[in-house]
């Protein structure tokens, strides 16, 4: 996996304020105090006056080993000086063990200083971009930011964030976690996220949150396969005991991501989605939903609930399609016919459309509408299919309804030239006989 750079702050910045406040605490021992103050005058002036923070590093280290509670500021100087040190050095047996011993430092700041909280949120900072290409060091930088994360809360870093999610993914490549895992710590950087953005207070703060939340979900997304039957038994139970639109909102992503468009939990998830925030196009996937499960009932009250919702003609018009198509493979007649009818007024551009799936009833429904012993009558139903094609435009099938008009020996015989004729059955449409002519 490749590296995820994030800028790094390279200024322990969280005990500035104190340090330019705090006076050293020197040692009572008079040689060990005289020593102490030469390199601390020595290291002060590498970084501040010759610009050389690496070269601070020896002093401060043995401040930090003789002099470990000589201040706060001493350990944000180590940060400086060692991350500096590390970019300077070549050698990769050298670069890691200062990188391990600036690790400690964050440690050793925590034992002297009680800052626990904010001094690892630093320390995951620099912690995954040392140690990311070491698959032995997954499981330590698991818990370091899990403990990030429970001492910080929503202020945790960003970066920590996403790092955390990195590790788990690298566990699950090296199978020491299983997806069950995996998704439990997607599921706590999205509620850090969560919880993040509701308390930003400017736009930058915000932003970052938000890019953070794409790179977490583009990279769960991109390594985490899951299949239908797992998201079903990661989630299920958990859902349906105590279902909240968080959670939903997670379940609908990750379900989308595996295609699970079949799956009683993601047409669960979507009806609860609605229900929680009843807009049109919610309804509409709810309802294609329900239908592609066959479940009509539950389909066409999720239409009738997008009509109600529906704000303009377009809109509409689109339900009416829908249900339109619905009840035409459910064989509901009337109601598709009454849905055709609709779309057309409304959509003019659906008209074609509208009136050839009337006609196309109409000439399906001729042995069920042809009853009595007049033959023009038992035929009537094909003049009135012939209309709807002619209204529809659609010349083709206006020639195939022509078909099965009535013949002009049986118009003349039955004396039914120019008369109107109502269709039995369902279509009940009155239809003018063509005159002898015209057949």
């Amino acid at each position: 996996m490749k590296k995820w750079f994030v800028t790094l702050v390279l200024v322990f910045t969280y005990v500035v304020g104190m340090a330019q406040a705090q006076q050293p605490n020197w040692p009572e021992d008079t040689v060990l105090r005289k020593i102490a103050m030469e390199k601390f005058v020595f290291y002060r002036d590498e970084m501040n006056v010759f610009k050389r923070p690496e070269g601070a590093v020896d002093a401060i280290s043995w401040l930090l080993k003789n002099t470990p509670d000589l201040g706060a500021f001493l350990y944000t100087d180590a940060v400086r000086a060692y991350y500096a040190k590390i970019q300077k050095t070549e050698d990769p047996a050298i670069k890691e063990a200062y990188q391990d011993t600036l690790m400690s430092i964050f440690d050793q700041s925590i034992k002297y200083f009680d800052n626990e909280a904010t001094t690892l949120n630093y320390k995951g900072y620099y912690a995954y971009n040392f140690y990311y290409q070491k698959p032995e060091k997954m499981e330590e930088l698991r818990k370091l930011y899990e403990r990030i994360i429970e001492l910080n809360g929503p202020n945790t870093y960003f970066a920590n964030v996403q790092y955390y999610l990195l590790v788990g993914i690298n566990l699950l490549n090296q199978k020491k976690i299983d997806n069950a895992e995996v998704v439990k710590i997607y599921l706590t950087c999205k509620d850090i996220i969560a919880k993040a953005l509701a308390a930003a207070k400017d736009e930058t703060s915000k932003k970052q949150w938000q890019d953070t939340e794409k790179n977490v979900d583009a990279y769960f997304m991109q390594y985490v396969k899951l299949d239908c039957a797992q998201i079903e038994s990661i989630f299920g139970d958990k859902f349906r005991q105590s279902p909240n639109k968080e959670m939903a909102a997670q379940i609908r992503d990750i379900m989308k991501s595996a295609q699970c468009y079949n799956s009683d939990l993601f047409v669960e998830t979507m009806d609860y989605l609605f229900r929680e925030e009843p807009t049109y196009n919610n309804a509409i996937v709810v309802a294609t939903l329900y239908e592609s499960k066959n479940q009509v009932s539950k389909a066409m009250d999720m239409y009738q609930k997008a009509l109600n919702l529906a704000s303009t003609n377009e809109e509409k018009a689109k339900v009416y399609k829908e249900l339109m198509g619905l009840t035409l493979r459910t064989g509901a007649k009337q109601a598709c016919r009454n849905y055709a009818l609709k779309l057309a007024e409304l959509d003019p551009n659906e008209a074609a459309l509208a009136y050839t799936t009337i006609g196309d009833l109409y000439m399906k429904s001729g042995s069920e509408c042809s009853n009595g012993e007049n033959p023009v009558e038992q035929k009537a139903y094909a003049i009135a299919a012939y209309n709807m094609y002619k209204r529809a435009g659609n010349s083709q099938k206006m020639a195939l309804a022509r078909k099965y008009f009535p013949t002009k020996e049986e118009v003349f015989t039955e004396g039914m030239a120019g008369k109107t004729v109502t269709v039995n059955c369902w279509i009940g449409e009155t239809v003018t006989i063509p005159q002898l002519s015209d057949l």
